[in-house]
């Protein structure tokens, strides 16, 4: 293939979904007008924005006619890129958080791979911390056309919870890897816009399944930046997440069932820690008939009932879920979980056991005692 007019035709689609970002969205923008590559568009979907987030946009794209503006009402970050992907024209994808930024040749490195590999369906990379630090790809699994056997047999796994995460983990975000923009047309791979959390993996993981090549690259294109770790620690978010992973769990097993065992002690193990671990932290940030209705939702489901009947809990917390659900009553499962003092919780359970126990034992001793005595 002729290189340079393979430059020529080549051409990259960031999508760039901005809600209330206005404060850090320039930075984004920015990042992607420095690339050392020139020939891309930028498609920025404002949902619904109640700041001026639309009017930033709309300045940059005046001046720059690479940058399209999307305004639609609010439908979270899913439903605004898959706004993004319908009006995309280049030849690959990328998305763009709008807290985060690219690094400056990042669509250089990714078009070299492109040329290098022919064309593949797939490119994962590395990405930046705001911090500094990197996070790349396992360098064993790097710069090889990797088929669709493999990525079943050894990528899709780690990505489906079937198999703890290794090297051939590539991290759950949409943001360190590039879509062949015909292989997402032609498998009609979205976001899923009932997500309003965590759509990133559900996303990957289609996206791999359909997949007939993917390359693995030991370079950052993405520099992260954690702008709303208070937000994720919010009740609200917590609760979409929890839901999210339970349906993730029964979307992975119903797709991939005649592929993967799911009923492995790892498996079970992952969603049922998840689980107990949310739940308790959300007690503590939300009233309390909101939380009966969390548990009444979670705790029908058939898999929650599954993870608590079988799996083996082995911190405190586990433990006083585990209890909490077997008594099968929403207050007292609330009144333990709100005895937060670990000797407490011992005391109400295992010292009582231990006493019922012992004093057993004392009996039966008085009766030998009395016995050998006569």
């Amino acid at each position: 293939m002729d290189s340079e007019n393979f430059r020529r035709r080549m051409k990259f689609s960031v999508i760039l979904p901005v809600f209330n970002r206005a404060h850090c969205v320039v930075e984004s923008i920015e990042s992607v007008m420095r690339q050392s590559f020139s020939d891309w568009e930028l498609i920025a979907v404002d949902d619904g924005s109640s700041d001026n987030s639309l009017e930033v946009l709309k300045e940059f794209a005046e001046c720059e006619p690479r940058i399209k503006v999307i305004h639609q009402d609010n439908k979270g970050s899913s439903g605004a890129r898959n706004s993004g992907m319908r009006a995309a024209e280049g030849e690959y994808i990328l998305f763009l958080d709008s807290d985060d930024c690219l690094v400056p040749d990042a669509m250089k490195d990714l078009s070299k791979t492109i040329e290098q590999f022919n064309m593949p369906d797939m490119i994962c990379a590395g990405f930046k911390s705001g911090s500094g630090g990197l996070c790349l790809p396992d360098g064993s699994i790097c710069n090889k056309r990797l088929d669709k056997e493999y990525i079943y047999k050894n990528i899709l796994p780690e990505h489906v919870n079937v198999r703890p995460q290794g090297k051939c983990f590539l991290q759950p975000f949409a943001w360190n890897k590039c879509y062949r923009r015909e292989f997402i047309e032609k498998s009609q791979t979205l976001f899923d816009e009932s997500r309003r959390i965590w759509e990133d993996n559900p996303f990957v993981v289609s996206c791999l399944a359909v997949a007939e090549s993917l390359v693995i690259k030991q370079f950052p294109v993405v520099e992260y930046r954690d702008t709303d770790s208070g937000d994720r620690l919010s009740a609200l978010c917590n609760t979409n997440m929890l839901y999210g992973y339970i349906k993730s769990y029964a979307e992975y097993k119903e797709q991939f069932s005649g592929t993967y065992n799911f009923n492995n002690a790892y498996t079970n193990r992952r969603y049922f820690s998840f689980l107990c671990n949310i739940l308790f932290r959300l007690r503590y940030g939300m009233m309390t008939e909101e939380y009966f209705e969390v548990i009444d939702n979670v705790f029908k489901d058939g898999s929650v009932a599954f993870w608590m009947k079988n799996v083996k809990p082995r911190s405190l917390n586990e433990r006083r879920i585990k209890f909490a659900y077997n008594r099968g009553n929403k207050e007292s499962f609330v009144r333990l979980l709100e005895n937060n003092s670990q000797q407490d919780f011992k005391e109400s359970i295992f010292i009582r056991l231990r006493r019922r126990i012992y004093g057993a034992l004392s009996r039966i001793k008085r009766l030998f005692i009395k016995i050998a005595s006569e």
